[in-house]
């Protein structure tokens, strides 16, 4: 008697135990927006140029903004990769000649070579749009490259911290070109557990499976929307792992497979599936499609740092939606298990 009543606690531990919870985003922390009506123009684009740099944005949110920062890299508009500074870059010596639609800056003196920090008493924005004239501005002495200048917008006033908002710009330099300048391509991009096919609204970054059975496959969905006018396209790439308790882990199909049963295993495509009856396909009038790996109904597949979506022409919105599965073993271990998977979208220039 005493054994059976042991065997029914550990089941119902189990049962109780078993669940996931993952978050979607773009690359934005929380509350996070992109400033949009982005653009840069560079007086002379020749190299090693003492110059003036004029930025126009809009700020899409009412909050505080103490400080702005304007970083040049060579490698990444992206601001969740390592900045590569550009060589010749220097902004120390940058003075601001115009500052319309959110004032009352000043130069901060944490400013290095390929960051300039502007600073101010924190105060809340007004939602419209920013114009920044530096002049005194060196050019990078590397001819002919692309440079990324990521804006981001904080809360401090010393640009330390989480960011509120960001986006990127960039424009190239030349050997003996007298003026140049570049518009961006501009990229919009969400993703939640619903969103709308223009990214206007999103609901839900935070789901549960709730309790797992060893004969019933978990499913739920999410959605990402895409557009650009990006010359080349876009692509959207998966960062994140399996799900965990501690040391123990539900494992991720890395070479894909179908939905088993009575198998622990953990994956996503983007389709319309049947076995299970889960997903949809693409909508929007776009030209995006779902990567290899990710693009076969009834086949799931999940490695960290895969491209699972894709453009290569200039499109208008798609909307994706996001298929997960998880079967579960008899003998996988009791625990709450857990994820975070983020959805990172980068214009390929």
């Amino acid at each position: 008697m005493h054994n059976a009543t042991t065997k029914t606690l550990r089941l119902s531990l189990l049962a109780l135990l078993l669940g996931v919870v993952l978050v979607l985003g773009s690359y934005l922390p929380a509350n996070a927006a992109f400033l949009s009506q982005r653009s840069v123009i560079v007086a002379t684009s020749k190299i090693s140029e003492v110059t003036a740099h004029d930025f126009a944005f809009s700020v899409p949110n009412i909050s505080p903004i103490g400080s702005i920062k304007f970083e040049y890299c060579t490698n990444s508009p992206n601001v969740a990769v390592a900045c590569a500074a550009p060589a010749g870059m220097d902004v120390t010596t940058a003075v601001i000649n115009t500052q319309t639609g959110e004032t009352g800056f000043s130069v901060h003196p944490s400013t290095t070579f390929n960051s300039l920090i502007l600073t101010r008493p924190s105060v809340n924005t007004s939602i419209g749009p920013s114009h920044f004239i530096f002049s005194n501005v060196t050019n990078p002495s590397t001819p002919s490259i692309t440079i990324y200048v990521r804006i981001t917008t904080y809360v401090t006033t010393d640009a330390t911290g989480l960011f509120t908002d960001q986006g990127s710009i960039a424009f190239s330099t030349s050997g003996g070109l007298g003026v140049g300048g570049f518009v961006p391509p501009y990229l919009t991009f969400c993703a939640a557990v619903v969103v709308a096919p223009d990214c206007s609204s999103m609901s839900g970054q935070l789901f549960s499976f709730g309790e797992f059975n060893k004969l019933l496959t978990s499913t739920t969905t999410s959605q990402f929307a895409i557009a650009t006018n990006d010359p080349v396209g876009y692509g959207v790439y998966l960062d994140g792992n399996t799900m965990t308790a501690g040391n123990l882990t539900i494992p991720a199909l890395a070479t894909g497979d179908i939905s088993r049963t009575g198998v622990s295993q953990f994956g996503i495509n983007l389709k319309s599936n049947t076995v299970p009856s889960l997903g949809v396909d693409i909508s929007g009038t776009g030209t995006g499609v779902a990567s290899v790996g990710y693009n076969t109904p009834n086949i799931f597949r999940l490695v960290n740092g895969e491209k699972i979506a894709e453009s290569l022409l200039p499109t208008e919105f798609n909307v994706f939606t996001v298929s997960y599965i998880v079967n579960i073993s008899a003998t996988q271990s009791a625990g709450f298990y857990a994820t975070t998977i983020t959805y990172v979208a980068t214009v390929l220039f």
